[in-house]
């Protein structure tokens, strides 16, 4: 992966998502093809394999272009092992890193990111974001901190209001996080409000599709003026 992204001038950013790929997520990977046609170089890293039984085609895109990878489980062993790597290659930054890893409950997460710290250096990231400020919220702060790579977040809705991780590590993350995005105004209001970050610091990028994707064609079926009713079903 390496020698194919340093060919070029490009930006490198890597998400970091919860479990890959997931038929409702698409908006993520959307996006990731969206950044990818703007010129950007993305890669994906994910916590967990999804056995969804559909994958979408945006994903299939995302899994054929050979940059996604899952952080998965690291035993002990192969932990150290990247620890003293880190060590002699980044010594001030291992050390620092090390210490919040020792003051911080968060110490299975700091040495699982160890192999995607490395994955995310070799490849080049310049910014990692991840998508939900849940689990993978943490490991993208956590990958930050072993590399100095920025990172930052997009807030959806369970993220916020179901809490699936506890608010003093969410609200550590969002200082540290050089780009807070949420979908809309009303959880911008609710982040300002419940979590005290400042409106300013939270960008606001809606949830959208490529109308380029879905011509219009003219129907041909006559409604001899009854009004056209149509049913969305959602998850």
């Amino acid at each position: 992966m390496s020698s194919q992204l340093r060919n070029d001038d490009a930006v490198r950013v890597t998400y970091v998502v919860g479990s890959f790929p997931e038929p409702s997520e698409t908006f993520i990977y959307d996006e990731f093809r969206s950044v990818e046609f703007m010129g950007v170089k993305a890669s994906l890293l994910y916590l967990s394999r999804s056995n969804a039984p559909i994958v979408h085609e945006s994903a299939r895109v995302i899994e054929a272009s050979g940059r996604s990878r899952l952080i998965g489980w690291t035993s002990r062993f192969n932990c150290i092992k990247l620890l003293l790597r880190r060590a002699i290659t980044h010594p001030v930054r291992t050390v620092s890193a090390l210490k919040k890893c020792i003051r911080t409950p968060l110490r299975s997460i700091y040495m699982q990111a160890l192999g995607a710290a490395h994955w995310c250096e070799t490849g080049g990231t310049q910014f990692l974001h991840a998508h939900f400020a849940s689990q993978n919220f943490l490991y993208a702060r956590a990958i930050s901190d072993w590399t100095g790579i920025p990172f930052g977040v997009t807030t959806h809705r369970y993220d916020l209001y179901d809490e699936p991780i506890s608010r003093s590590m969410a609200n550590d993350a969002y200082r540290e996080a050089s780009l807070i995005v949420t979908i809309s105004e009303y959880n911008r209001q609710y982040m300002n409000d419940r979590l005290g970050l400042p409106r300013e610091r939270i960008e606001i990028i809606h949830c959208g599709i490529d109308l380029g994707r879905f011509q219009f064609r003219e129907s041909q079926v006559g409604w001899q003026g009854r009004p056209l009713r149509l049913l969305n079903v959602g998850r």
